[in-house]
């Protein structure tokens, strides 16, 4: 090898190296923000059709609620979002179940963002008798 062909070589190699070492470091993804689960019972269409049930809470009053429940809800990239509102039943009672849809902003796919369901079951005097999470999910 001649001299000049090794000092080129040799030059190269440094910028090689020294731009392997200067190169930014990606950014690791954030921690995932899971809601603790709490799995929903089987429930049935109601028995009765025509089913008056008390309303206390909003909405807003709802998400509020939620937020004290599960302050991770309270981080930026939290997503909360009123799905669905329906009777259903449950052994042999009839409750209000509302469901919320949460989003992990920080966790986003080509097909979405990860999350969980969040699930209030209301008696039919309006009070709250439980909170269910499903787990963490991401679209496939």
């Amino acid at each position: 090898m001649t001299r000049l062909r090794m000092q080129v070589c040799l030059y190269a190699m440094v910028l090689l190296s020294s731009g392997c070492a200067l190169a930014p470091i990606a950014p690791t993804e954030p921690d995932e923000l899971k809601l603790p689960e709490h799995p929903e019972p089987r429930f049935e269409a109601p028995r009765f059709k025509g089913l008056a049930m008390r309303t206390i809470f909003s909405t807003a009053d709802l998400v509020s609620q939620l937020k004290v429940q599960f302050p991770m809800l309270q981080d930026e990239r939290a997503s909360l979002k009123l799905f669905d509102d329906e009777l259903i039943g449950y052994q042999r009672q009839e409750y209000r179940r509302v469901t919320f849809l949460y989003d992990d902003m920080g966790w986003q796919g080509p097909h979405g963002t990860c999350g969980q369901s969040v699930i209030l079951w209301f008696r039919n005097d309006g009070s709250l008798y439980d909170i269910f999470v499903s787990p963490y999910t991401c679209p496939i």
